[in-house]
């Protein structure tokens, strides 16, 4: 999965977790509407609870 980071701040005032099981199919829209948040100064980490399907070869995140 790729990202592009708009800015990177070694301390972020926030820490979003996203944990996700088989969510091939919505967990690009759930991460597209974490950082199209007003509020920035976050870092988003997103935990696989053992998926089964295909996200971990998905290229969902690339941006065009």
């Amino acid at each position: 999965m790729r990202l592009k980071l708009k800015s990177f701040n070694m301390n972020p005032e926030v820490s979003v977790i996203l944990p996700f099981l088989n969510a091939e199919n919505t967990l690009s829209a759930a991460v597209k509407s974490i950082l199209n948040q007003s509020f920035t100064d976050f870092e988003l980490l997103l935990i696989d609870n053992n998926s089964t399907d295909n996200i971990l070869n998905a290229d969902s995140f690339s941006e065009n």
